[in-house]
């Protein structure tokens, strides 16, 4: 039957034959209805479900994860090593975007690096204390894997390939910088070692074509040094870089663009061919392991940051071609990040210690903000604090300015490059700044919060009975959890104040004082924070007798009431002579 004869007698027919026709027709068009728009509802939820930024995925390892290589937005494999533990390292792949690795475990290998040809052929590089330099080489997924033979004794610490024939190797050997490079054309059947031309150790290589390849690692001195070959590595040759900071990362398009990455926030990129490498600016210190170019413009790289004592992972990307780089979470919960690999602008791959994989679908997101610059580096509380940087958002909104753990409560401005806030209510000391916005925090920046005395307002009661126990309330600012209290009056003598607490707001101190054989008399009231700061409040309290008098006040008292008897009891014995005289007459 034809489509046209098919709604002739469905749609005509059927109208005419009533009820039972019409419910045929209904049924129809429903599932006509939901097939059409399936695929829409299929869109929005994936939608709905697409994870935004950069996302945690799990290997099954607590491991360090040391590598990483995307083959396609669906395929990749990582490597590792459980440094101090079982000193087992591991392969894994997923063929699913991350969301399942299949893991295969080699005792006692190390493993730096791994290049993959497809979702079946792969190379995995790194050490074994009875084998040195160790290559291995999968065909099948990772079913089973071939222990090629590399020759040398010393780590294999990098390894890119342009086909499952050819892959060059590079290593390194430690203080004696003797590091090599090897090359195989026939699969990883020979490996051919070629000689660098100088001592040197090398941490990591990029193949380019059949010809070139740049290698990169650091001299005898200690300095970065960049390697290049343009005849199949027969004849390697240093470039200048102009940079002394040690290199651990290389990615190229092609033999004239790459970009090199290294210690103390070095990013260097040349476009022609490595005859100059132009430093990059990322407004940074941190340490940079991998990079990973994906066009001209755009290329993310990866590392760590020390904060706080605490190492912090970092991602940068540039969209720019290198002129800018933006920061991109997460920040919070890496230790470091060692390699990144990108499919494509949106969908990439970065792991690091303690087994982490991050995956991004949509390029990472937006760029977490970062801080360029601030003034002044030390406060007091209330004091204005300038910060320039970049991504902190036109609106504040619900972002904050966080001094330690205190949050800033008050802003003088916001606009996406620069934030005036105020120095928080918050105890001395050494503390860290960091912009949180919704799109994750800031690296921190060093700030000193300089010691500001307590102020004492008032005190009630100001006085109390001697022998007795008192507790008062005391008012003013700048009290701290952990403040001393106490009552001090020349002679020297002290009533330490017990059973203290301290309000939220810092405005308020309740203590009580046992005043139990306290010399009566004007006593300073003093608030000491644990930061040292002092505050005093002179003749601020008063101790008493039953009576209400102290000190000289309750003397003069007793002088007037002595006096007074005395001069009662000479009237007294006056009017008794006197009546005694009268008698005897």
């Amino acid at each position: 039957m034809s489509y046209r004869a098919f709604l002739h007698d469905y749609l005509i027919l059927g109208r005419m034959k009533g009820g039972k026709m019409k419910r045929v027709i209904w049924s129809w068009a429903l599932v006509v209805l939901l097939v059409a728009t399936f695929p829409f509802a299929s869109f929005l939820q994936a939608g709905a479900d697409s994870p935004q930024g950069w996302f945690r995925q799990h290997v099954g390892a607590a491991d360090d994860c040391s590598s990483v290589y995307a083959v396609d937005a669906q395929t990749a494999w990582a490597v590792g090593y459980n440094f101090a533990g079982s000193y087992d390292g591991f392969v894994a792949r997923t063929i699913d975007g991350g969301n399942s690795w299949a893991v295969t475990r080699h005792p006692r290998y190390y493993f730096f690096d791994v290049f993959a040809v497809d979702e079946s052929t792969s190379w995995a590089v790194g050490y074994n204390y009875s084998l040195g330099g160790i290559i291995l080489k999968t065909t099948d997924g990772g079913a089973s894997w071939e222990n090629q033979v590399s020759g040398i004794s010393m780590h294999i610490g990098g390894i890119s390939g342009l086909s499952a024939n050819t892959a060059w190797a590079v290593g390194y050997t430690g203080t004696s910088h003797q590091g090599t490079i090897l090359k195989t054309s026939d699969g990883g059947g020979t490996w051919v070692e070629q000689n660098p031309g100088v001592a040197v150790n090398l941490y990591d290589v990029e193949a380019v074509d059949a010809d070139t390849a740049w290698a990169v690692g650091e001299d005898s001195g200690y300095r970065g040094v960049i390697l290049k070959t343009t005849d199949g590595g027969c004849t390697w040759t240093v470039q200048m870089t102009g940079v002394t900071d040690v290199l651990r990362g290389v990615s190229a398009l092609d033999s004239e663009t790459a970009i090199a990455v290294g210690m103390d926030g070095t990013i260097l990129k040349t476009t022609d061919g490595g005859a100059v490498w132009n430093p990059l600016d990322a407004r940074t210190n941190s340490h940079f392991f991998g990079v990973d170019m994906v066009d001209p413009d755009i290329a993310w790289v990866v590392g760590r940051n020390f904060e706080g004592g605490s190492m912090v992972g970092v991602i940068y990307k540039t969209l720019d071609g290198g002129n800018t780089w933006k920061t991109q979470g997460p920040t919070a919960q890496t230790y470091s990040l060692d390699k990144v690999s990108a499919v494509d602008p949106y969908v990439a791959w970065a792991v690091g210690y303690y087994g982490v994989i991050w995956h991004t679908v949509d390029g990472g997101g937006q760029a977490t903000p970062q801080v360029w610059s601030y003034f002044p580096d030390n406060g007091y509380p209330g004091d204005e604090v300038v910060i320039n940087g970049s991504d902190f958002g036109w609106e504040q909104g619900a972002s904050y300015v966080k001094f330690g753990s205190y949050n800033a409560t008050e802003y003088d401005l916001w606009t996406d490059g620069e934030i005036r806030c105020r120095v928080p209510a918050m105890p001395p000391g050494n503390v860290t700044i960091q912009v949180w916005t919704s799109y994750g925090r800031s690296l921190g920046v060093d700030f000193v919060v300089r010691v500001i005395n307590p102020v004492i307002n008032t005190i009630f009661p100001n006085f109390g009975v001697e022998n007795t126990y008192v507790m008062v309330t005391i008012t003013g600012a700048n009290f701290w959890p952990g403040a001393s209290v106490w009552l001090e009056k020349p002679g020297p003598w002290f009533v330490v104040g017990k059973n203290i607490t301290v309000s939220e707001d810092h405005t308020v101190i309740t203590c009580g004082f046992d005043l139990t054989r306290a010399p009566l008399g004007k006593y300073d009231v003093v608030v000491s924070n644990v930061d040292g700061g002092v505050g005093r409040k002179e003749k601020g309290f008063t101790v008493t007798n039953v009576c209400g008098y102290s000190g000289g006040a309750a003397m003069l008292a007793f002088a007037l009431t002595v006096g007074l008897f005395s001069i009662a009891s000479k009237s007294l014995a006056r009017k008794r002579r006197k009546r005694q005289r009268a008698g005897s007459r």
